[in-house]
């Protein structure tokens, strides 16, 4: 369990700093977007599409940052008025539940990925499935999140 522990921490502050840099290239990007339009008179092209690209990363990967963190949807006053194990066989059947439907997103989306390789986008230097890649990485990490959960909430005995 040494080793889950371990890897979840290295995908938690990976998470966080990616989640950083993303939030201050998203600013930067629509700062410098406003600048051009209004200021030069000449907007930059490619701020849009930058800046879009940069929202789906930012809510795929914090939605994976929200379930290491706990801070997914969940019914806390429910499970602090049900017994210990009850709670943690709703626990367990909610995180295999959300591992699998992520596990399904992982696979269309590496699929989706895979062919739009070739799906220029219109104003940035990469293609679309580059792009598209968040849906297999972020559903990827939440397995491994709903996963770690559930070992870890056996190994407390409680559904926190």
């Amino acid at each position: 369990m040494q080793f889950l522990s371990r890897i979840d921490r290295i995908i938690q502050a990976g998470l966080k700093w990616t989640l950083i840099i993303l939030m201050i290239a998203i600013t930067l990007s629509v700062a410098w977007g406003v600048f051009t339009r209004f200021i030069l008179q000449n907007a930059a092209t490619w701020t849009g599409e930058f800046s879009g690209f940069s929202l789906v990363w930012i809510t795929f990967l914090g939605s994976a940052y929200a379930v290491y963190q706990k801070t997914h949807i969940r019914f806390e006053s429910l499970f602090d008025m049900l017994p210990k194990s009850i709670g943690l066989v709703i626990q367990t059947i909610f995180n295999l539940s959300m591992l699998a439907f992520f596990a399904i997103v992982m696979i269309l989306g590496f699929n989706l990925s895979i062919g739009a390789m070739s799906a220029e986008t219109v104003s940035l230097p990469i293609t679309k499935g580059i792009a598209y890649l968040v849906l297999p990485i972020g559903s990827a990490i939440m397995v491994i999140g709903f996963f770690s959960d559930t070992v870890n909430s056996f190994k407390r005995g409680d559904s926190k």
